[in-house]
């Protein structure tokens, strides 16, 4: 069996969670930079997401990064706010900028719904639903 860090993953898991990271959120690139096969990294990848110790890691490294770069939830919303504020911004970036302040307020949440069409193609749709209500299932 495969040694363990302190983190309670094989030194290849770690490394998956430290270039997942580091490139921003690309699980696929991850796997493969961290020396997994490039067969059916997608999947393996996905699934590899899925293990808690994984999770837990992935965290750990993003809080981390964040802390050393200062960047705190208070400092992200107050430089959201001056964009909504400043009445110069087009209206398109003062938009996403109460978009993504709701969001990371709970404010709302997102629902997807695909709907197929022509043999395979699928399409999306996405609803802002107010936190809370029926629709959003958080009742």
């Amino acid at each position: 069996m495969a040694r363990l860090n302190p983190h309670g993953l094989t030194d290849q898991q770690d490394r998956f969670c430290q270039e997942y990271v580091a490139n921003g959120g690309n699980a696929t690139k991850a796997y493969i930079s961290a020396g997994y096969s490039p067969a059916g990294a997608d999947v393996s990848a996905s699934r590899l997401l899925g293990n808690a110790r994984v999770q837990e890691r992935i965290k750990e490294l993003q809080t981390s990064v964040a802390e050393r770069l200062g960047i705190t939830q208070e400092y992200l919303l107050g430089h959201l706010k001056e964009i909504i504020d400043n009445h110069t911004n087009p209206n398109k970036d003062r938009l996403r900028a109460v978009e993504l302040a709701g969001k990371n307020l709970a404010m709302w949440v997102e629902k997807t719904e695909n709907k197929n069409k022509n043999e395979g193609d699928v399409t999306a749709k996405v609803i802002l639903i107010p936190a809370g209500s029926r629709e959003s299932g958080q009742d």
